[in-house]
């Protein structure tokens, strides 16, 4: 068999200037499993590269050549790509955002012509970068890595332990150390457990010995009754923390995990009067830093502008999104990769996203319903680049 039809390898067929699949690309099921084969597509006709130059006789030496041979080089580039943009990463990580990314050719969904389609690295990377959705409950984490909106257990989606036993704590989630990548963390009574390492559990040892695990951070910040948020609230490229009471936000804008006041932390007036609103945080112009927001009864008030108070539309925004879903909880990501978030509810295991960032819900395939954390008592969502 050729090499391709390895399970291990990911197999590559070739298509035409006019995204028809050649006439000599192999067409599966794959002889080693029965599996999808090829499993992406990308252009090997006419594709020009280099040649012999006899020895340096034929300056520029170039030729037009055909063959799953020089498909095969597309996809390497595209995976060099990624692998530069997303270094930790793994391999496995990396061939799934090809797949989804692809741009579907031949029979709807994955097939034994087209794979699931041809190449679009833009589209990988953006799927990379796109926040995924989470469920918290009882000190247990359920998170969508593979992206697709539903729970298909371990190793494709993970399951973490990081607050068990602290009843009635609140699951926080960011990027603690600046790495592209959000961790974990919970909050209860003003204390922060925050997973600094990554590796979903709670280690709070330190010692000189290397095979030690690294410790995680625990913080002081806010009081009884106050909600946790978090966010980038300058920009830096780290998560830092902060707390919301009543429109009232505190928020630690020089990562100390203390509250020190202004200037060194900031202080917000923002919801006042809004009984029972819930905050919500996220880059809603996507500028790079985190700014402030409110849901109330399927109304959302977002600052677009950063500066921490309502300014009224168009320089800030509202949005009509969750009407009618009584108990929804807000949630809010970059869905889509592009460096803005994006707003959603949460329901009793459904979700509703934003996905072409209207603020509003058109229904699917515009926008996105997913089915993640029915039947978890108490779940709380939870948004991140896992």
């Amino acid at each position: 068999m050729s090499p391709a039809n390895n399970p291990g390898l990911l197999s590559v067929g070739a298509t035409d200037p006019s995204n028809n699949i050649a006439s000599f690309s192999s067409r599966g099921p794959s002889a080693c499993g029965g599996s999808v084969f090829p499993e992406v597509v990308a252009p090997g006709v006419n594709i020009k590269t280099s040649d012999l130059t006899g020895g340096g006789a034929i300056l520029n030496s170039y030729q037009y050549v055909s063959g799953t041979s020089f498909a095969a080089p597309h996809v390497a580039g595209a995976m060099a790509l990624l692998m530069s943009a997303f270094p930790g990463l793994t391999v496995t990580m990396l061939e799934t955002a090809l797949a989804n990314a692809a741009t579907d050719l031949g029979a709807p969904g994955p097939d034994n012509d087209y794979g699931y389609g041809l190449v679009d690295v833009l589209g990988a990377y953006h799927f990379l970068k796109a926040s995924r959705i989470g469920v918290y409950s009882d000190g247990a984490w359920y998170l969508d890595r593979s992206g697709n909106g539903a729970w298909e257990g371990t190793p494709a989606d993970g399951i973490f332990a990081f607050g068990h036993g602290l009843t009635g704590a609140a699951p926080v989630t960011g990027d603690w150390t600046g790495t592209g990548a959000t961790k974990l963390g919970a909050y209860l009574d003003g204390a922060w457990y925050l997973d600094v390492n990554g590796n979903g559990s709670w280690d709070p040892v330190t010692c000189a010995d290397l095979q030690c695990p690294q410790p995680d951070a625990a913080y002081n910040f806010g009081f009884s009754g106050v909600i946790p948020v978090t966010g980038d609230w300058n920009g830096a490229g780290t998560t830092r923390i902060g707390v919301y009471d009543s429109g009232t936000w505190y928020l630690d804008l020089n990562g100390s995990g203390a509250w020190e006041g202004t200037p060194a932390d900031s202080i917000h007036v923002f919801g006042v009067g809004l009984t029972g609103a819930q905050p919500v945080t996220g880059d809603w112009s996507g500028s790079g830093a985190t700014k402030i927001g409110l849901y109330a009864d399927g109304i959302w008030y977002l600052d677009l502008s950063g500066n921490g108070a309502w300014d009224g539309t168009p320089t800030d925004a509202m949005y009509f999104f969750g009407g009618g879903l009584t108990g929804a909880v807000p949630v809010a990501g970059d869905w889509t990769g592009t460096g803005a978030a994006k707003i959603g509810v949460y329901l009793d295991g459904a979700w509703y996203i934003d996905l072409n960032g209207n603020g509003a819900w058109d229904g699917t395939p515009t926008d996105a319903m997913y089915f993640f954390g029915g039947g978890l008592t108490g779940a709380l969502p939870a948004a991140g680049k896992w």
